[in-house]
């Protein structure tokens, strides 16, 4: 199956130690047939302080496939 299939997603964010700083986006409900959704993070840590700067990866976990995995760099 395909990621234009799913019908849910997990964002999760991690520190370059790959320790997790953000869950809050949990299994969000995603229009299937699409490319793409909308989902923003604020720049903060599960505890709601901003992050430091540096790089941060991302897991998106689909309901029908494989994790997806990113980065993203945060400079204030």
């Amino acid at each position: 199956m395909t990621p234009l299939n799913c019908s849910r997603a997990t964002v999760k964010i991690y520190d370059f130690n790959l320790d997790l700083g953000d869950d809050s986006a949990e299994n969000l409900p995603r229009i299937p047939g699409i490319e793409s959704d909308d989902i923003v993070w604020d720049g903060k840590n599960g505890k709601g302080d901003n992050v430091a700067n540096g790089v941060y990866f991302y897991r998106v976990e689909l309901d029908c496939t494989d994790d997806l995995w990113g980065k993203v760099v945060v400079l204030k």
